[in-house]
């Protein structure tokens, strides 16, 4: 579970970043998953927002 999480604080920061929310807060509030991100985690998160148009929901939101 605690991975499903990273994955959906990830999801958000980046849906934060790209609706130009204050990218320093965000980074704040989702760093320790910021800074253990993997390749492939990266990867995913851009898949899950490119599958959800970005803006609309997904499981992750």
């Amino acid at each position: 579970m605690p991975e499903n999480n990273k994955m959906k604080n990830l999801v958000n920061y980046v849906k934060g970043l790209y609706e130009k929310k204050d990218g320093k807060e965000l980074y704040l509030k989702y760093r320790k998953d910021i800074e253990r991100i993997a390749p492939q985690e990266a990867f995913e998160v851009l898949n899950i927002l490119l599958k959800g148009s970005i803006g609309s929901k997904s499981r992750y939101n």
